[in-house]
């Protein structure tokens, strides 16, 4: 129960979070304060949860200051400047988001972010010689098809908006950037164009991140002190990073402004709950890799999509056409379809052939010491119970690890 509860409360969040964003905004669709300050204080939040989860998972009779304070003295400074790396593209694709808000609705900017599976998928290939399969490239040839029909949708609309404005919600564009053709396919496109781009810088950034999380051997000043480098450390270092990078260019900015503006200007309620739907992501994205799997996080995120459109109907007079639904319909779809190996690879769907209509597994200990599970499966088409045993020594190749970041 409490994997379903997680499950259906990161859909939830994944649904309404570009909703509520869109909601900080001011009457002319624009954000009144400075995005890296929530992208900071959100950054702060899941930096604070990582701490909590390094301080819990320390030695016993280990300091609370002394584990923290190991995260960072006793590697050396060229290891913890690789997380300033992530940290920037992270900043920069989080803050990208605010601005994708003015230039499209919330359900065309959460399923063009999906793009990001496209550019992952190679960046895998070719950087991490990670092995996909044919039905996989097939998934990402369907994706990119699912991406070009939802944006017939939006040209069209943005077409018909710029002849009457007031049927918008979003800025819309000026006639000087439709007197020739280029300029107004740019206008029309900036919105999606800037969001492959963002989904892509996206990619590059979690596979650079799944590098750096799996190096094993963690580079140390002295031998005699060395740690295991945990996640949970890492995520320290990296939210870290992504705190001082979006505070820190906050205030060079200011500095260098006549009346500088306080931290919280133009904030309001739905800044602060944009803030806490950030932070509570992050968690329950660490929590479900934890207690379930990624495929729970695919399901998540096809659940949300599917509810930002219908807020999106609701509160910004989203308009639905034939090519946006399939387009929509495909995005999903290829998503399942790019996973459907990790979904045949549950225990469930293993014993092939047979349908069932129960399935329990516990874990025991055989005579060798090995740990096993004994798989118990009620089939439909015979009374007999079937015991199985399967070992969880099966070794896996490194490169087929997901590695659950929180972002």
């Amino acid at each position: 129960m409490k994997q379903l509860f997680a499950v259906l409360a990161l859909a939830l969040i994944i649904g309404v979070g570009p909703i509520i964003k869109k909601f900080s905004y001011g009457e002319n669709f624009h954000p009144d304060y400075d995005s890296r300050v929530p992208t900071a204080f959100m950054e702060i939040g899941k930096l604070i949860i990582s701490y909590g989860y390094v301080i819990s998972e320390r030695k016993a009779g280990k300091s609370i200051w002394r584990e923290c304070m190991d995260i960072w003295t006793l590697s050396p400074v060229s290891y913890l400047l690789k997380f300033c790396i992530p940290a920037i593209l992270y900043a920069l694709t989080n803050n990208l988001t605010f601005v994708l808000l003015e230039l499209e609705a919330p359900a065309e900017l959460v399923l063009l972010w999906n793009f990001k599976v496209v550019a992952t998928t190679f960046l895998l290939s070719f950087w991490l010689k990670r092995k996909y399969t044919s039905m996989q490239y097939l998934a990402i040839f369907i994706l990119v098809l699912g991406i070009m029909l939802t944006q017939i949708s939006h040209f069209k609309n943005e077409s018909n908006t710029s002849k009457n404005p007031s049927s918008s919600t979003t800025p819309t564009v000026s006639e000087s950037q439709t007197k020739f053709g280029i300029e107004k396919v740019f206008g029309v496109m900036l919105g999606p164009s800037l969001t492959i781009i963002g989904a892509t810088v996206t990619a590059f950034t979690n596979v650079y991140c799944e590098h750096i999380y799996k190096q094993k051997d963690t580079p140390v000043y002295d031998q005699r002190r060395k740690y295991d480098d945990s996640f949970w450390m890492k995520n320290v270092k990296l939210y870290t990073f992504g705190a001082i990078v979006n505070l820190g260019s906050f205030f060079m900015y200011e500095l260098k402004q006549n009346k500088p503006e306080s931290l919280f200007h133009g904030f309001n309620i739905w800044v602060y709950i944009t803030i806490l739907t950030g932070c509570t992501s992050g968690l329950l994205i660490s929590i479900i890799m934890k207690i379930v799997d990624n495929i729970a996080i695919i399901h998540a995120d096809g659940i949300g999509t599917v509810l930002t459109t219908i807020l999106s109907i609701i509160y910004f007079h989203l308009v639905l056409d034939f090519f946006f639904v399939t387009g929509g319909i495909i995005i999903i779809g290829s998503i399942y379809l790019f996973h459907s190996n990790k979904l045949n690879n549950l225990a469930c769907f293993k014993i092939a052939g047979r349908k069932y209509e129960s399935l329990s597994t516990n874990a025991s200990i055989n005579n060798n010491g090995d740990e096993t599970t004994v798989v118990v499966t009620k089939f439909s088409d015979s009374d007999q119970i079937e015991n199985k045993e399967k070992f969880l020594e099966e070794e896996e190749d490194d490169s087929t690890e997901e590695t659950p970041l929180i972002v």
